[in-house]
C-alpha cells in the first residue's frame, strides 16, 4: 500500500497535503505556465485539482478521504 495523493494526517496533529511526484511535476508545469503566461487556457483542469486538493485539507470540511496514519514519529525510518 502506498500514500496517494491527498489530505493526510498523522496521529491527531493538523491535517497536511501529500503530493506524489507524478502530480507534483504537473502541478510545476502548470504553474510554471501561468507565471510565463502561456497555454494558461490548456492547463485550466490541473489548476482547478490543485485548488481542490489544497483545500481538501481544511479541517473544518472533516474530509471523509483523509489519509489517517500513525503519529509522525512511529512513521520515521531509524537511522
Amino acid at each position: 500500500m502506498r500514500p496517494e495523493t491527498g489530505a493526510m494526517r498523522f496521529g491527531f496533529d493538523w491535517t497536511g497535503v501529500f503530493i506524489r511526484s507524478d502530480n507534483a511535476f504537473r502541478f510545476a508545469e502548470t504553474l510554471k505556465a501561468i507565471y510565463d503566461e502561456k497555454w494558461i487556457f490548456f492547463h485550466r483542469e490541473t489548476i482547478e485539482c490543485l485548488i481542490k486538493l489544497l483545500e481538501s485539507c481544511n479541517e473544518q470540511n472533516k474530509n471523509p478521504n483523509t489519509q489517517k496514519l500513525k503519529r509522525f514519529s512511529a512513521c520515521q525510518e531509524k537511522k
